[in-house]
């Protein structure tokens, strides 16, 4: 049914349990998969100068390498070859651009990532995607242990 499934990552629990389902929505499948990370750019209002905005993008690029690196290695080991890459900000923005992008008929996420701010049970970024996306998006179920 589906053909190229976009799952955005983040490392929390949630984007954690939306790789799993990814994975095994694009085995069952054989659906081509992306994961994307959003990398955070410092805004000059957030900057302290150009050396701090340049050591927060390569702490987020550096972080953002890990995190894709382990969700492309979970889909690996299913037997899944996924593609894995890094878009900008907003992030609601360059999920939907990345699901564009690359032909997405299904978009996985998780319930909310590492924002302080959330919207009812479903991250505000999650929210976003689900009001604007004009493909399905699927939300994995996160159980709080």
């Amino acid at each position: 049914m589906f053909k190229n499934i976009v799952a955005p990552v983040d490392g929390s629990a949630s984007s954690n349990a939306a790789v799993k389902l990814a994975v095994q929505l694009a085995k069952e499948a054989g659906a081509k998969l992306v994961f994307c990370h959003a990398v955070h750019i410092p805004r000059p209002a957030h900057d302290a100068g150009g050396f701090a905005r340049e050591q927060i993008m390569e702490e987020e690029t550096e972080a953002a390498h890990h995190i894709l690196e382990a969700a492309r290695k979970q889909a690996a080991d299913a037997g899944v070859d996924a593609k894995a890459v890094m878009v900008g900000d907003p992030v609601a923005d360059a999920i939907l651009d990345c699901a564009k992008e690359h032909g997405a008929d299904l978009i996985v996420m998780g319930t909310h990532g590492h924002s302080a701010i959330r919207r009812a049970a479903l991250g505000s970024k999650t929210v976003d995607v689900i009001d604007r996306a004009t493909v399905p998006v699927m939300v994995a179920p996160h159980v709080h242990a």
